[in-house]
């Protein structure tokens, strides 16, 4: 159990490194979360139609298979019930070693079609997909950048290997040498259960019932939701908290996100840290900030214990980690719907062209010689395993056996 008062002390710089399309990519993240919830949950988006304080100086294949890698557990009285979570919500590295077709490679996304598209940070050219960037054709010496918004980790672990651990032990490796550096980490816990009342935060923290690391705080209230805000965007370390569900327009559940967002430094001294991702992210959090019960007996406020509702949130059980991928439990549904969302154009004027067979015969060649997926591997198992169930899952109810 993590021991109130522990906590990681590495993180304390200060550095300008806001990205020129951050907020293109958060919408790209908006509108993906929205439709993975909306395809199981499609009445729950509603359209909704402002006080800014601000102080500075101070799952299975049939049926949950078409969830769409939200960890959505059940409904009680007609209320969404979903797990708390901690995920990977932004990673941006680079590399002096590797060509884009090695960092493709290395994460696991050799069988998606890239977008090749303008760059960004200096780079003038990038390949995009789905959220993931890799900008390349710098100036001498920038080599190769991955950024993976919210949606790219979701993509990444939906479409390719989802393994960040392999991209955080390739850093380390190379990072002391200026082969590769990490320069954004963002790492959010989703409450999904009530632990975190938002109108009770941002009245403790207009109100200062809170010790902090960082001169500036924002509380923020309008027609788009709420967030508590601590720190600066252009910093090394930004922590937000902020009501997710009306962001998402996702109506009957509570789901607020606290968010520690880390750059350059911060994310590579995170990254080093060596325990489960439910400590360093605590550890870190209670570092830099605590809502604590004002008394008069110490002069020195970090000292002083943390409000009830703060001190229940940062105890966290070390016997079960709750890391989670959210769209990594790929399956056929979303197989079904990658192929005829998101190449049915293509694949059809092929076949108007030059007809099945020969569309078939050139995916064969194509693949020749190139080693599978492992999340396909896994689901040509699967479904060997249990295909006719899966057929009809997707309406194939006259489905025969197969050859």
């Amino acid at each position: 159990m993590w021991k109130k008062g522990e906590s990681y002390a590495f993180l304390f710089f200060h550095v300008d490194c806001s990205g020129p399309h951050a907020s293109r990519l958060q919408r790209a993240e908006i509108n993906h979360e929205k439709a993975l919830l909306g395809r199981r949950f499609p009445g729950f988006f509603l359209e909704h139609g402002g006080m800014n304080m601000t102080k500075k100086g101070s799952e299975s294949l049939n049926p949950p298979g078409l969830v769409g890698g939200y960890n959505l557990q059940n409904e009680k009285n007609g209320v969404l019930h979903m797990d708390n979570r901690i995920i990977y919500d932004y990673v941006t590295f680079s590399s002096q070693i590797h060509s884009t077709e090695n960092l493709i490679d290395i994460l696991g996304l050799g069988g998606v079609a890239f977008d090749v598209t303008n760059g960004y940070y200096g780079y003038r050219s990038r390949l995009f997909f789905c959220g993931i960037s890799i900008h390349y054709d710098g100036a001498p010496g920038m080599g190769v950048c991955v950024e993976m918004s919210g949606k790219g980790c979701r993509t990444f672990e939906e479409f390719g290997s989802g393994n960040y651990d392999v991209i955080f032990a390739l850093v380390r490796q190379h990072q002391p040498d200026g082969e590769m550096k990490i320069t954004r980490l963002d790492v959010a816990y989703d409450d999904f259960c009530g632990k975190l009342d938002l109108a009770r935060l941002s009245r403790d923290t207009v109100e200062n019932h809170f010790v902090s690391r960082f001169r500036d705080w924002q509380v923020i209230q309008g027609n788009k939701g709420g967030s508590v805000n601590h720190g600066s965007k252009s910093s090394n370390v930004y922590i937000r908290i902020y009501d997710k569900a009306m962001e998402q327009k996702v109506d009957q559940i509570h789901w607020v996100r606290v968010e520690i967002q880390m750059r350059k430094e911060c994310a590579w001294g995170f990254m080093q840290l060596q325990d489960v991702i439910d400590k360093k992210f605590f550890g870190v959090l209670n570092e830099y900030l605590r809502y604590i019960v004002e008394s008069d007996s110490d002069s020195n406020r970090w000292r002083l214990p943390m409000v009830d509702y703060w001190a229940d949130f940062v105890d966290y059980d070390d016997q079960v980690s709750i890391f989670a991928k959210p769209a990594s439990d790929f399956n056929v549904a979303k197989l079904y719907e990658y192929i005829t969302t998101q190449t049915s154009g293509a694949c059809q004027t092929y076949i108007d062209l030059f007809g099945s067979e020969n569309f078939l015969s050139a995916i064969s060649d194509a693949r020749k010689g190139k080693r599978l997926n492992p999340k396909y591997q896994q689901l040509k198992s699967e479904f060997a395993a249990h295909g006719d169930a899966i057929l009809k899952c997707l309406g194939e109810h006259d489905a025969t056996k197969r050859n």
